[in-house]
């Protein structure tokens, strides 16, 4: 199915709890729940049983139940071409409700039910406690969304992966954007735990750079699940910016966002944000400004080549929905999985970590590294300005930059000074 063509079937299609549960409306959270994905024909060998932990409800819903489908279509696609090494995959999903204690539990029990890798994870904060149980219990830990440079910076160490960009990689690309305007009087705003205070230094550390002449005059730091923005919306006003820099995300930045129109505050102000990813572009849509710089990590809709398209359109029959970035990040994951397996020629942990370091795998978006120093991924990111469009019925990123992962993630040399301090 073509990409142009299913566009016009969207609104039809769109699962409207998801976008209500996502903004903080009604609606029933989500029991936890295992998923088990049989395809026809199975292999006949034991299942590899891969755990997969998320919130999955709250603000991080709209990145992560399309996460967890993007899983499910890479696993179907896997099993039915005769698994891995004779194997089907079988993933077992858990809610951690953004809780890095519920995520520890969580990855527990399932190491105790047979679990031999994890795979998942959207909040920084349950990240790097996922990480630390992968450390001590020495099984691998692939991230899949989280994406605080920290976690394989500073705390890196030899069983934890990240297969998406983080905060350094997005940070720079973003930060290569805005040195090439004239605005020079920043606020930031981000939510107050690794993640988001690691996405402002990371953009801000670049810019600054690049244009010395940058004043940051005020930076936010609300609490995540926040609300309401209204004090902060009005002491950014008040502060007479040029520019906001904001690494809210999900939910919060869906509130933030249409908290402040009323405001007039995209008259006068410059929105740069970390990512407006198709889970938040979908849920604004009518209402949300032209003109917000952003980032994005699959801007589907304004790539054309045959493996992007190839993807939306599989994933789209298989679930009548587009994809948002988790579904690729989740697809991409069990792909790099299955390769780092292949090529270690078994599931036994310390092989399969040698060939997960350096590993290069192929993405619908072009081929990935993990690369080996600190298990860090070099995805494409692409900056771009948010436009209602005439193709689709929800806002797009158009003008977009895009920018080798390889070319603004930390240098080797800057991890080892990272993990020096």
């Amino acid at each position: 199915m073509n990409i142009r063509r299913i566009g016009v079937l969207l609104p039809v299609l769109l699962i409207v709890g998801l976008v209500v549960a996502a903004c903080g409306g009604g609606g029933a959270t989500p029991t936890p729940r295992v998923v088990e994905v049989v395809a026809t024909p199975t292999p006949a060998g034991p299942p590899i049983k891969v755990g997969i932990p998320y919130g999955l409800s709250s603000i991080a819903s709209v990145y992560t139940r399309g996460a967890v489908k993007g899983h499910n279509l890479a696993v179907a696609e896997i099993n039915a071409a005769g698994g891995v090494l004779g194997r089907p995959f079988e993933l077992v999903v858990r809610e951690t409700n953004l809780r890095p204690d519920i995520a520890v539990q969580v990855v527990q029990q399932m190491v105790d039910g047979g679990v031999e890798f994890i795979v998942g994870t959207i909040s920084s904060g349950v990240a790097q406690a996922i990480s630390g149980f992968a450390k001590d219990n020495k099984i691998i830990f692939i991230d899949t969304i989280a994406q605080a440079s920290g976690t394989t910076a500073e705390a890196g160490h030899r069983y934890v992966f990240r297969i998406t960009s983080d905060t350094v990689i997005v940070g720079r690309a973003s930060a290569v954007v805005m040195a090439q305007r004239p605005e020079t009087k920043y606020v930031t705003i981000g939510p107050d735990y690794s993640f988001g205070h690691d996405a402002v230094d990371d953009f801000l550390d670049k810019l600054r750079e690049l244009k010395p002449e940058v004043q940051v005059v005020n930076q936010l730091w609300p609490s995540l699940l926040n609300p309401d923005y209204t004090t902060f919306i009005n002491t950014i006003l008040e502060s007479e910016p040029e520019v906001v820099y904001a690494s809210l995300w999900g939910g919060d930045l869906i509130n933030f966002i249409r908290q402040a129109i009323p405001f007039g505050f995209f008259d006068e102000i410059t929105l740069v944000t970390y990512n407006l990813d198709l889970d938040i572009l979908q849920a604004l849509g009518k209402n949300l400004p032209d003109g917000i710089i952003a980032g994005s990590g699959f801007p589907w809709y304004s790539l054309t080549t045959p493996e992007v398209t190839e993807f939306v359109d599989k994933y789209f029959d298989a679930t009548g929905e587009f994809p948002v970035v988790g579904s690729v990040l989740g697809y991409n994951s069990m792909y790099a999985l299955k390769a780092a397996i292949e090529k270690a020629g078994t599931t036994e942990t310390e092989a399969v970590v040698d060939a997960l370091s350096g590993l290069t795998w192929a993405t619908p978006t072009g081929n990935v590294t993990i690369r080996a120093l600190d298990n860090q991924a070099d995805p494409m990111v692409w900056i771009g300005t948010s436009t209602q469009s005439d193709d689709f019925p929800f806002p797009i990123l158009t003008d977009l930059v895009a920018v080798p992962g390889s070319d603004v993630m930390l240098s080797e040399a800057e991890v080892l000074a990272r993990r020096a301090q």
